[in-house]
């Protein structure tokens, strides 16, 4: 089943099924759909909570991860059609076993639509391979002595580095444009509630709506938060099932229940002191506890405060070596013994804290033991290689029209 992202994070006012039949890009005279964005998207989340990472979170940044699946699937587009012009085409008796067998695997049956669908969708991915390999297979082949070569061009590079079990947090502070749209929410709940008829409601409304007036600018933002505060309290008392209280009206209802949504959200709001603060404190929490019981307390915490990918799975980004993150990740990390926790640590913009569960240490191995990973790695940088060449060339000899440009598909 596809996953709406973009309903999501873009906000379009579409329904699902509309959205995702909305033609974005045509390729040549093949449609590059919003469904087919949505299910690239979920792939690729899908990686990035694999590998820890933190996943877009403004609307720029889901503009920019979409814009990359857009970019991705007319590749494959591209090359789909180069391999059709050839002949080359996937094995679909094999292919429709293949998702016979894991539906059964998985233990969850398939509609006919389902089984179609996985089977366009593994048709396209095993065409494309072959295509790219055929362009592959065009470029010289390595040979034994290219192995050694680099083998010996690099022998530390073949050793396998000092690894380490992490588990993490990851916090970054709320970004402006959500404490804008907090505060734009705040100042429209009080124009909208002056239309109140609850004697309650209305008396919080006219009390907050005159210290309001009478405040200056910068003290208006506090008279803000004040209403939001005092009606999110009403909301409570007059939703108690002992209290007799005639039926509000809808404006109230409206009133009250915004109220208390904006109130969870001020709740969320953090900057980067209170970021800090927050991880600061977890980390005195954890200080005095030791093995299992120090790793079982850090899965808690990050389950309720880390941002990060891995916080379902309590933080745990599991074995680990230098170069999969980033240098300031590694410097903190990789400097950590087994049970012994980080300082929080920047990021970017976003504070980590990082606890070392174990370390194995590292493994210098022969040539005989990774020429076989050098060849594998050898044929995967040609074949991304030549699929850069040939999608270069195809692109020049496309026609590439953009129908519903990702940025004017409506607010996050």
């Amino acid at each position: 089943m596809r996953l709406v992202v973009l309903i999501i994070f873009l906000g379009c006012a579409l329904p699902a099924a509309e959205l995702a039949d909305l033609t974005i890009r045509y390729v040549n005279n093949e449609v590059v759909t919003m469904g087919d964005i949505q299910l690239r998207n979920q792939m690729r989340r899908g990686e990035y909570e694999r590998k820890g990472l933190v996943l877009p979170r403004t609307r720029e940044e889901w503009l920019g991860f979409s814009q990359r699946s857009l970019d991705d699937l007319t590749d494959d587009v591209l090359l789909a059609q180069k391999a059709k012009t050839m002949g080359i085409q996937a094995d679909h008796d094999e292919i429709v076993l293949e998702v016979l067998k894991n539906a059964k695997r998985s233990g969850q049956g398939l509609s006919l639509r389902d089984q179609a669908e996985q089977r366009r969708q593994l048709e396209r991915q095993r065409t494309i391979e072959r295509i790219t390999g055929w362009y592959e297979s065009m470029a010289p082949q390595p040979r034994p002595l290219d192995l050694l070569a680099a083998y010996k061009a690099d022998t530390s590079g073949f050793n396998r580095p000092a690894q380490s079990h992490l588990l993490q947090m990851i916090i970054r502070p709320t970004p402006p444009e959500e404490r804008e749209r907090i505060r734009t929410a705040k100042a429209a709940l009080l124009r909208n509630a002056q239309a109140a008829t609850d004697p309650q409601v209305k008396a919080v409304v006219d009390a907050r709506l005159a210290a309001y007036l009478g405040a200056a600018a910068a003290d208006q933002e506090i008279e803000l938060s004040r209403l939001v505060t005092e009606l999110t309290a009403l909301s409570a008392v007059l939703s108690q099932p002992d209290v007799t209280h005639a039926e509000l009206a809808r404006v109230d209802k409206a009133a009250l229940g915004e109220a208390a949504a904006l109130s969870a959200s001020e709740a969320q709001l953090m900057d980067a002191t209170q970021v800090r603060a927050s991880l600061e404190a977890a980390r005195l929490a954890f200080t005095g506890l030791r093995g299992e019981g120090q790793i079982k307390a850090f899965r808690e915490r990050a389950k309720q405060i880390s941002q990060g990918a891995a916080a379902g799975r309590g933080g745990d980004i599991g074995w680990v070596e230098p170069g999969l993150y980033t240098k300031e990740f590694d410097e903190v990390a990789f400097a950590l013994q087994p049970g012994e926790l980080s300082q929080p640590f920047l990021i970017g913009d976003t504070l980590c804290l990082v606890l070392c569960a174990e370390r194995a240490a590292a493994l210098v191995r022969s040539f005989d033991e990774v020429s076989g990973e050098i060849e594998r790695t050898q044929r995967w940088q040609r074949r991304q290689q030549a699929r850069v060449r040939a999608v270069g060339i195809l692109r020049t000899q496309a026609s590439i029209r953009d129908i519903n440009p990702l940025n004017q598909l409506g607010e996050p």
